[in-house]
């Protein structure tokens, strides 16, 4: 049963690590996204940005998406995330974004040095 129950964490943790990096893409970078670093350790992922997708991010490069009755939702969490990401650039750091899945871990987005 627990070799069970680590295949599932192992699945779940990698899962989040897609879907850290599927928000990073989605919020319009303008490089390749293998220009971004993930990090995964126990039940936490996080997606490092580079410079280049910062200041991509920071000058509001968001995707026009059709996401029917989720549309505006998006947009308005996407562009709050280019008003924070700006911040980030004007004090010379890049952008990360943190995925956990315990709930009371840090969870979205933080500035780090690059």
């Amino acid at each position: 049963m627990k070799n069970n129950s680590s295949t599932r964490t192992r699945r779940i943790v990698m899962t989040a690590a897609v879907l850290a990096g599927a928000a990073a893409a989605t919020l319009g970078l303008a490089t390749p996204a293998n220009a971004a670093t993930t990090a995964c350790g126990g039940l936490t992922c996080t997606v490092y940005l580079d410079r280049g997708e910062t200041a991509a991010l920071a000058q509001g490069r968001v995707p026009n998406l059709n996401l029917g009755a989720f549309t505006l939702p998006y947009k308005a969490l996407a562009y709050g995330h280019v008003v924070i990401a700006k911040g980030w650039a004007a004090r010379g750091n890049c952008v990360a974004f943190q995925v956990s899945l315990l709930p009371w871990a840090t969870q979205g987005m933080a500035g780090w040095r690059c």
